[in-house]
Order: structure tokens, then C-alpha cells, then sequence
């Protein structure tokens, strides 16, 4: 298997960094680019790319703990170069599973970050509550107090803290909040760009022209950097409605890349993930070879793709090729997933599976986390060549930096008159 084209492509990369900066300034130059994101990335050694781009990233406590350093510089970056010096007061607004100890651990370390980027912070709560507060615990049983948010005319407040920002970590899958609508206070990342509304189809069309761009500087296939992607609509796995036209479009995106696979002389039988069009979590996607799979499904797919997050009903999907993972922590199949604030690369982590594949989805219960570091600082290193610190600057930063870029214009599409 040819493993040795990352090595070619982190190669160009480092001969024409001056030039990808430039591109990737002038690029982001007017846009509205997300506070953050986390891009979930797939190394097959014969290419890599970018399979899902999170807008409401949690996992903040999984990296290094030394992004705090240069993190929270970033963050100050971003809020005063978009909203202005003016914010001094910030209400962080989690997910309402509050019983979810990790994502707690996430959420404090956020309210860290911009507490050391100089910002008053409070915590803010999105669900139904009896009570003005809800206390949660982190997973070293450390407390913290969500205040229910209450509107003000045009403001909000959490607890009679009145903000000048509202930064959410709540993906919005549930809808969109009638309490944040015409806010005077700026919310980043907008309304628009949650769950309820956005879809992966639109972020990978928007995607898919800033690669090629991307490949033609480099001189590579755009194809070495990226996923064939499709969407299918009006399907039901209950009632088996439309899966005939789903395989067939599993079937047409096998064939495009067996192409591609003779042309590049990979020997192994490509496949596709399914997965809800507008889903998180690691929800709702499967893996399959053919389309037969997928006409004729078993009880546990039917049940797994039967609906995503927050019991939603899964009626549209994408059809994603493959992209098995050559990194490997501890000898488990790893994936890597990388944060940034802005177009600023502040860390990231393997998500690893000890008991998945190389080829099956690593995002599911029973994963653990790896860090990956920007900077020095013990870690367990994967078997893969590509784990040195000039690989993650280069080829995993520089691919979520683009994943960045598209990110923002999506919200230039989805979202023109966000702040």
C-alpha cells in the first residue's frame, strides 16, 4: 500500500508554506471565520481528509494541558478583532446534559480558557429548570453552577449577569431557542449554524472547491485530500423507505473510488460511511461495502439509523467514502481531531477504539483520547511516522485550518448578518 504519499505531501506543504499562508490569509480575509471549531480528520497514508467539521466542539479537556498558554491569546485575538475591546463579559452556554460528567470537564475547561484570556465568565443554562441554578459535576467530582438564562428586552442574563457575549457549546439540535432570538448581544457561533439548520451536505459542497484550490498549489489530486461525498434525502430506515435509492447511491460512490484505487494501485475493497446528514456525536453512522447492505439492512442498523441525537428522526444522509486510519495509539486505530479558535491550530487529541477497525466509525462509546501536542509536553506517541511535531503543524493543522476556512463560509451563506 502506497503509505509513503503523506510523507509527499507534508513535503510540499513545508516547501511552500509561505505560499499556503498567503492563501490562506487572503481567503479568510472578510469572512465571519467560527470562534472555534474541531475537525475530525482520517491518515490512510495514501491520503487524508477532512470527514466532519464540529462548530460546537466539546473535548476541550482532552488536550494538552499547556494550550492554555497560547489558547487563551488566540481567544482574545478573536473576540476583540470581532466584536471589539469593549466585551469584558462573556456567558458560556453548555448543552443541558448535565449528567454527562466528561462534557462538564469540557465545559470548565472553556470557562478556563477565557477567563485566562481576561474575560468575566458565567455559565449559562439552556433547558427546562424549577430552579434559578443547576449544579453539575466533572468527572473528579468538582462542582460548577449553570444559571438558567432569563431574557432582559433585548438581553439575556444567567443569574443577573448581564453579558456582552454569548458563546454557545450547545449544538442546537433541539431547535433554535426562542430566548436568544433578536438579541442585541452578539452569539458566536450563530443560531443559524446549529444542528437544527445547518446540514453536512452544504459544509462539504462549500468544501470541496477551497481543496481543489488547496490541491492546486500543492500540484496533488484533489482526491489525496478529501472524501467523496453525496446526500440522499427522504429516507426512513423503519419503513425501508427510499433505500433502494440509497444503495444505489452507496454503489455509485464504491464505484467512483474503486477508480481512483486502481488509478493509485490500492489493493483493498473500498467502502462508504453513512451517516444523518445533520448529526453529531458519532450518532446514527454506519459503515458498508455495498449497497446490498443497505437494501436489505439488519435490526441493528434499522435501529441505529433510526434516529440521531435527542431521539430526531434520521430522513436525510450522507454518503461519505471510507478513509481507513493508519495511526495507531498503543495499537489501537486512532483518528486525529484538531481544535483551532479562528484560523489559530491550539491543540487536539487522538480519539482512539480498541475495539473498532481501522475501516469502522471510532467516534462511538468505549473510544479514549490521546493528546496531541503543539507544543512539548509528555504524550503517548502513536506508531506512525506522521505523529512528529513538524507533521502536526503541517499536514493535520493545515487541513483543519481549511476546514476552518469553509466552516466560515458557510456562515457567510447560512448566516449573512451575524456579527
Amino acid at each position: 500500500m502506497p503509505n509513503t504519499r503523506i510523507r509527499e505531501i507534508e513535503a510540499r506543504i513545508v516547501e511552500r508554506r509561505p505560499r499556503i499562508d498567503d492563501w490562506l490569509q487572503i481567503q479568510a480575509s472578510g469572512l465571519k471565520l467560527p470562534f472555534y471549531t474541531s475537525s475530525d480528520l482520517r491518515n490512510a497514508g495514501y491520503k487524508i481528509s477532512i470527514v466532519d467539521t464540529n462548530l460546537f466542539p466539546a473535548g476541550f479537556n482532552n488536550l494538552c494541558g499547556k494550550f492554555f498558554d497560547y489558547s487563551a491569546d488566540a481567544a482574545k485575538r478573536f473576540i476583540q478583532g470581532r466584536f471589539g475591546s469593549a466585551v469584558k463579559r462573556v456567558v458560556l452556554v453548555p448543552e443541558s446534559h448535565t449528567r454527562n460528567a466528561p462534557y462538564v470537564d469540557n465545559v470548565a475547561a472553556l470557562e478556563r480558557l477565557l477567563q485566562a484570556a481576561g474575560y468575566e465568565v458565567r455559565l449559562g443554562f439552556l433547558g427546562e429548570s424549577r430552579e434559578a441554578t443547576v449544579e453539575v459535576r466533572g468527572t473528579k467530582g468538582d462542582e460548577h453552577t449553570l444559571h438558567v438564562l432569563r431574557r432582559e428586552g433585548a438581553a439575556v442574563s444567567a443569574g443577573g449577569f448581564v453579558p456582552d457575549l454569548i458563546l454557545l457549546n450547545n449544538d442546537l439540535s433541539g431547535g433554535r431557542p426562542e430566548i436568544l432570538e433578536g438579541l442585541e448581544i452578539p452569539i458566536t457561533p450563530p443560531l443559524e449554524m446549529g444542528w437544527w439548520s445547518r446540514r453536512k451536505n452544504v459544509y462539504f459542497e462549500i468544501l470541496d472547491p477551497i481543496l481543489r484550490e488547496f490541491a492546486g498549489i500543492l500540484d496533488v489530486d484533489p482526491w489525496l485530500l478529501s472524501a467523496i461525498t453525496e446526500v440522499e434525502r427522504e429516507v426512513d430506515f423503519k419503513s425501508s423507505q427510499g433505500l433502494d435509492r440509497l444503495a444505489a447511491r452507496v454503489d455509485g460512490v464504491i464505484a467512483r473510488a474503486r477508480e481512483k484505487y486502481r488509478e493509485y494501485g490500492i489493493a483493498e475493497p473500498p467502502y462508504v460511511f453513512v451517516k444523518h446528514n445533520a448529526g453529531t456525536y458519532g450518532m446514527a453512522i454506519i459503515s458498508v461495502a455495498s449497497g446490498e447492505e443497505i437494501r436489505q439492512p439488519n435490526r441493528k442498523i434499522r435501529q441505529k439509523m433510526s434516529a440521531a441525537k435527542g431521539n430526531v428522526e434520521v430522513s436525510e444522509v450522507l454518503i461519505q467514502e471510507g478513509v481507513p486510519s493508519i495511526d495507531l495509539v498503543i495499537d489501537c486505530p486512532g483518528e486525529p481531531v484538531m481544535y483551532l479558535i479562528g484560523l489559530d491550530p491550539i491543540g487536539g487529541f487522538f480519539r482512539q477504539h480498541c475495539g473498532r477497525s481501522e475501516r469502522e466509525n471510532l467516534n462511538a462509546p468505549g473510544s479514549t483520547f490521546a493528546r496531541l501536542c503543539l507544543r512539548p509536553e509528555g504524550v503517548a506517541a502513536p506508531s506512525t511516522e506522521c505523529y512528529q511535531d513538524t507533521c502536526l503543524r503541517t499536514v493535520y493543522g493545515v487541513m483543519a485550518q481549511v476546514a476552518a476556512l469553509a466552516a466560515g463560509h458557510e456562515i457567510r451563506r447560512m448566516a449573512p448578518a451575524a456579527p
